[in-house]
C-alpha cells in the first residue's frame, strides 16, 4: 500500500485497479482443508489443470512381476524417486523406468549405487519404421555418460526388449 501511495505522488496519477487490501492476521492457507486427507497436495494433471492428489511410487520385481516396495510422495513429478526406491529390492543390478524418471541426477544415482540405469529417455513412437524396427545395434560410444550409454543400451535388441 506505501509503494501505491510512492508511485501515485511520483506520477501524480491514480493507480488503476483496486487497491490492495491490508493483511489479515492468521494462516492464509487456514481456508483450504482436506478433511479426508491432510497429505496431499494440488498437482498439476495430464491434459491441463490442477487437482488434489499424490503420486504413488511402486517398486516391481521384473522376473515375478512381484510389488516389492510402494510409497506415496508428495513430489509432482517422478524424477526425484529413482533415489529413495532402489532399497527394496536388495541387490540390484538393472533399474528399469519409464520415461518420467529421466533426469540426469536419476542416472548419476543408479551410476553411485552400482545399479545399471535403463531409463527411458523420452516417449517412443507406437509404431516405428520397420528399418529402423530390424536395424542392427548401432556401436558403442567411447567413455559415454551414464546417459549415452543408457541411450545406446535402448538402442540394442536386449535393451528393446527390456
Amino acid at each position: 500500500m506505501a509503494a501505491r501511495a510512492a508511485r501515485q505522488a511520483a506520477t501524480g496519477k491514480k493507480p488503476g485497479g483496486r487497491p490492495s487490501s491490508p493483511p489479515q492476521e492468521g494462516s492464509a492457507a487456514a481456508g483450504q482443508v482436506n478433511l479426508t486427507d491432510e497429505e496431499s497436495r494440488i498437482m498439476p494433471v495430464p491434459g491441463g489443470g490442477f487437482e488434489r492428489c499424490c503420486n504413488a511410487q511402486a517398486v516391481v520385481a521384473a522376473g515375478s512381476l512381484l510389488v516389492v516396495a510402494t510409497d506415496v510422495v508428495q513430489a509432482t513429478n517422478d524424477k526425484q524417486q529413482v533415489v529413495p526406491m532402489p532399497d527394496a529390492l536388495g541387490e540390484v543390478e538393472t533399474r528399469l523406468a519409464d520415461t518420467g524418471y529421466f533426469s540426469s541426477a536419476s542416472m548419476q544415482a543408479c551410476v553411485a549405487a552400482k545399479i545399471d540405469p535403463l531409463i527411458a529417455m523420452g516417449r517412443q513412437p507406437h509404431h516405428p519404421p520397420l528399418a529402423e524396427r530390424f536395424a542392427p545395434a548401432p556401436s558403442a560410444p567411447d567413455n559415454p555418460t551414464p546417459a549415452e550409454a543408457t541411450a545406446h543400451r535402448l538402442k540394442t535388441p536386449e535393451g528393446r526388449k527390456l
